[in-house]
């Protein structure tokens, strides 16, 4: 699998019904009690996106993108309009200087830590050393949400602010094409009702 550097437009991505899906085995005993197994870490986002086919040109766009993908074979990328947004997140260390994004989610004494990859450029890194908070031009890679840092020292901590972008995948290699209406104008209105999304873990 590749991935195609293109962002799926707004259209499709603005009022998609979806969101983080886990995967839980969950058992009950006669007595009642429920056990239940986590077997994903990190969860999968799927969204449906079908909504977004409103006007023949928006279905063109969607076929185009169907095509160049060639169906599940490859990813593409999704704002999720409704977490695209980070602020003062933390850069967590993975060697020497060098750092990976992320996005928390905190709940009292719990965090969910989500590993971002795809930073829409350009974000703001800052560095918090005893307190003192500066701004950084570190290396930045949008590619993977890698940071490199020049000049680190142990016991500095790093925030980031920007948006992110998330890598995804049509959920089938069959675009069902659903001929609903013909305009005044001669054009065929197209639909594809069952047209979903699924992020790919990277």
């Amino acid at each position: 699998m590749s991935l195609f550097a293109e962002r799926l437009p707004d259209c499709y991505s603005f009022g998609a019904k979806g969101g983080p899906k886990f995967s839980t085995e969950v058992n009950r005993t006669q007595g009642g009690q429920r056990f239940a197994n986590r077997n994903w870490t990190y969860p999968l986002h799927v969204w449906d996106i079908s909504h977004g086919i409103k006007t023949k040109e928006d279905f063109e766009i969607l076929r185009e993108f169907f095509y160049n993908v060639a169906g599940q074979a490859d990813a593409f990328l999704f704002k999720d309009h409704a977490d695209f947004e980070a602020t003062l997140q933390p850069l967590v260390l993975i060697s020497g200087s060098t750092f990976q994004t992320y996005r928390s989610y905190v709940r009292g004494a719990r965090t969910f830590l989500r590993k971002i990859t795809r930073p829409r450029a350009t974000i703001v890194v800052k560095r918090n050393r005893a307190g003192t908070i500066t701004t950084l031009s570190p290396t930045i890679s949008y590619t993977t949400g890698q940071v490199t840092v020049t000049g680190h020292v142990s016991g500095d901590t790093y925030t980031w602010t920007g948006q992110f972008d998330i890598p995804v995948v049509f959920t089938t290699d069959f675009m069902e094409v659903v001929i609903e209406n013909k305009r005044g104008d001669g054009q065929l209105l197209m639909r594809w009702p069952t047209a979903q999304v699924e992020e790919v873990r990277e």
